[in-house]
């Protein structure tokens, strides 16, 4: 499933067309990086703001995917996913039409540290 490659999505080895803009998106997203020294100042792979933001983004990616995933027996991925994204504090899950109800993969999501 296309979906389910956005859970292992990782920023820092993202590619774009040119190394000056990688090199200055990821200098934003890291957030400690002076605005004149965005595009020459190689980016700090070990940020806490890229785990952050790959979280985030592994998150919407499951969450989108999460119909049909239930569909074909793989919510328990999706639940992992959304797990572990901690910056997290709202999800919608649109499960009608499953034939499947699956109640202890739900269970899970209660233990999740920033839901609400």
């Amino acid at each position: 499933e296309l979906l389910e490659r956005g859970y292992q999505i990782d920023i820092r080895h993202a590619e774009s067309c040119r190394q000056d803009d990688k090199r200055r998106i990821l200098n934003t997203i890291a957030g400690n990086v002076p605005p004149a020294e965005l595009d020459s100042r190689e980016p700090d792979l070990e940020e806490e703001a890229f785990t952050r933001v790959n979280k985030q983004l592994r998150s919407i990616f499951a969450e989108a995917a999460s119909r049909k995933a239930a569909e074909v027996g793989r919510l328990d991925s999706v639940i992992q996913v959304i797990r572990e994204d901690t910056y997290r504090d709202k999800l919608t899950l649109n499960l009608g039409g499953c034939d499947t109800f699956y109640l202890t993969s739900l269970k899970t999501l209660a233990g999740h540290p920033s839901l609400r």
